[in-house]
């Protein structure tokens, strides 16, 4: 059975016993404030034996009480926001195997078994706004929790969650829980606060000692490919429920981690860090096959869209559904059969190990990193020029074929050049931010460019496809001409726009 899914905009606020709740009524945006409903909950927490998940900042419970009670996983996801998977409670305590599976990139095998449980006397105020419509739930909580090496411990918290996305309507309601006494809490979550003892994390206190006024290279890159390992992870089970651009993001951030190990190949170990930066590839080709299908589809769409009926000739959309559609699908179902793969974890370990720092090497790792850095990021900015100059070249003889090869190549060589730039930002300040616009600008031309003669072969393909299969091919050869005069008129505003752009910034010669 596949989880319900449910994205949780919520903020929780620490409360002393004495408390009394303040008439929310009163606060802009709220017109009725509901009956209080009492609630007694009780949720036993699963995790591996080290914590992985709570480490995550992942929640997975089996609730029993209130009108949600069931198996809960909760993936962390942006600003306030959690997404929330629901599966109904059943019989057993076994973790449901579609849930299982979500957090496969944080647990990997590890068994998952209780790790600790929390009882709750939940009263709940349910608010409406003036047209009837429920904006928010604000649930105050009194709470026991026990993990199996710690006592019984007793707190107060208040959580708000908007029904509706109203992050304003949240710090609103806020700010009056603050005047009455709450204040916001520093756990993340009822769990984290009972595993606390257990969190300490010794690579966060290492990473968040020192400033970047005293940042070496070797400390920057690992912070750098951290950062990156961990948006990977959170991005895996976005990537197997197929969420909308979570394909593209994970996408994007393997690109960046091979981007940095390249970048930076002179401060790591590199019979370490090549063999990754392969396994890296691999994992982006397949990533890419599902995400090449899913916006040429989307693209497509939006094209047929924009013609007038009359120009729509014959079974244009089932054909492009059916056969781009139909990629997408296998593409992704390839995708998510990979990530369950021995190769897709061993390459996680390998990952992880680099994260925390363990292929650094070398004399410049030990150099300030904002003498060494730009350095390192320079030479992607020769890598850079060199091919502007070939494309050049390219022109210059009327190679148009052979051209649009070598400017992918160049877009490819400005993405290094951004993601370098990206994480140079700590100690290069507004001269990183600015090489990091001028290479989005170059980027955004050239991927309209590259998206043209991908989409330009797709068409061609799907023509000879109608025509061999007796319709009527005009409505496919229109929007390859389409594609041909934007393919045209993005190489003019690249040509416009590249002489300044590649010139090498102060920063970094």
């Amino acid at each position: 059975m596949t989880p319900t899914v449910h994205v949780e905009i919520e903020v929780k606020y620490e409360a002393p016993d004495s408390l009394e709740m303040p008439l929310l009524i009163g606060v802009e945006g709220i017109a009725v404030v509901e009956e209080p409903v009492e609630e007694h909950l009780e949720a036993t927490y699963y995790d591996t034996l080290d914590l992985a998940l709570a480490r995550a900042k992942v929640t997975l419970r089996r609730r029993t009480g209130g009108d949600d009670e069931g198996w809960h996983l909760k993936l962390p996801r942006a600003l306030n926001e959690r997404l929330e998977l629901h599966r109904p409670l059943g019989k057993s305590a076994r973790v449901p195997p579609s849930l299982a599976e979500l957090v496969a990139v944080h647990c990997k095998r590890a068994r998952l078994a209780p790790v600790a449980t929390l009882r709750t006397r939940r009263t709940v105020y349910r608010l409406f706004a003036t047209d009837g419509g429920a904006v928010a739930d604000v649930a105050d909580d009194h709470v026991e929790g026990e993990a199996a090496d710690t006592e019984t411990s007793t707190w107060r918290e208040i959580e708000v969650e908007s029904t509706g996305g109203n992050q304003a309507l949240l710090a609103r309601i806020g700010e009056h829980l603050e005047v009455a006494g709450a204040r916001p809490s520093e756990a993340p979550s009822k769990l984290a606060r009972v595993l606390a003892h257990r969190l300490v994390d010794p690579a966060s206190e290492r990473s968040s000692k020192g400033g970047d006024d005293d940042l070496t290279a070797g400390e920057l890159v690992r912070r750098h490919l951290a950062e990156q390992v961990a948006t990977l992870r959170d991005l895996d089970p976005l990537v197997r429920r197929d969420f909308p651009d979570a394909v593209h993001k994970m996408r994007v951030t393997v690109r960046r981690l091979r981007s940095a190990l390249a970048t930076y190949r002179r401060l790591l170990d590199k019979p370490v860090t090549e063999p990754v930066r392969g396994e890296l590839k691999w994992l982006g080709t397949v990533l890419g096959e599902a995400r090449d299908a899913e916006v040429i589809h989307a693209r497509l769409r939006d094209m047929i869209d924009a013609q007038r009926p009359s120009l729509i000739v014959g079974p244009v959309r089932r054909r492009l559904d059916r056969t781009i559609g139909g990629e997408h699908r296998e593409a992704h179902r390839r995708c998510v059969s990979a990530m369950r793969g021995d190769r897709y974890f061993s390459l996680l370990d390998r990952l992880d190990e680099i994260a925390a720092g363990l292929a650094l090497n070398g004399k410049r790792v030990g150099k300030p990193a904002d003498a060494a850095v730009p350095n390192e990021i320079s030479r992607s900015f020769d890598r850079l020029r060199n091919y502007v100059e070939a494309a050049e070249a390219l022109r210059a003889a009327g190679q148009d074929e052979q051209l649009d090869d070598v400017l992918h190549e160049v877009r490819k060589a400005a993405k290094r050049v951004r993601y370098g730039a990206e994480s140079a930002e700590p100690v290069a300040g507004k001269d990183a931010e600015t090489t990091v616009e001028a290479m989005k600008e170059l980027q955004v031309v050239l991927g309209d460019h590259q998206d043209t003669v991908v989409t330009g072969a797709v068409l061609r393909r799907l023509a000879v496809a109608a025509h061999t299969a007796g319709e009527d091919a005009f409505t496919w050869g229109r929007l390859h001409a389409l594609e041909e005069a934007r393919h045209d008129h993005s190489g003019e505003r690249y040509h416009a726009i590249v002489d300044d752009i590649a010139a090498t910034p102060s920063w970094l010669r």
